[in-house]
């Protein structure tokens, strides 16, 4: 793992101990704040699992027809940050490039929120949001 000055990071263990497979993944934080929109990231960290996508849904809706908000995501990749306007989602993970759902519609913890301001110094407020799926 390579850290940088000034820089905020997150390490997911993915793997398994039954498998030997123990591995570690740093994402690194993107703190820059997007007006009227919210920066959402996946990590796909279930190693038994093909490809998904992403689909940032109404809730109580399976409407898969506004098309997926993070495609053709692998094991142990990140997303990278996606601009979602603020609102209300349910998320619903599918097999990549098909609509057959994996997961979901889950809801997310809390309501996607926009920021107009970026964050402070040590990274505090702004910035959107991220939420694991």
């Amino acid at each position: 793992l390579d850290f940088d000055t000034g820089t905020v990071s997150t390490v997911v263990a993915r793997g398994t101990i039954l498998n030997n497979d123990l591995n570690a993944s740093q994402l690194t934080e993107d703190t820059r704040s997007i007006a009227l929109y919210s920066k959402v990231r996946v990590f796909h960290g279930a190693s038994t699992a093909p490809a998904v996508d992403v689909y940032l849904v109404a809730p109580g809706s399976t409407d898969l027809s506004g098309g997926p908000a993070i495609a053709g995501l692998d094991y142990a990749q990140s997303s990278g940050f996606a601009a979602v306007p603020a609102g209300t989602y349910d998320a619903i993970v599918t097999l990549a490039g098909t609509d057959t759902i994996a997961i979901g519609p889950a809801a997310l913890p809390r309501p996607v929120q926009a920021y107009d301001h970026p964050p402070d110094r040590k990274g505090r407020g702004g910035g959107g949001r991220a939420y694991a799926v």
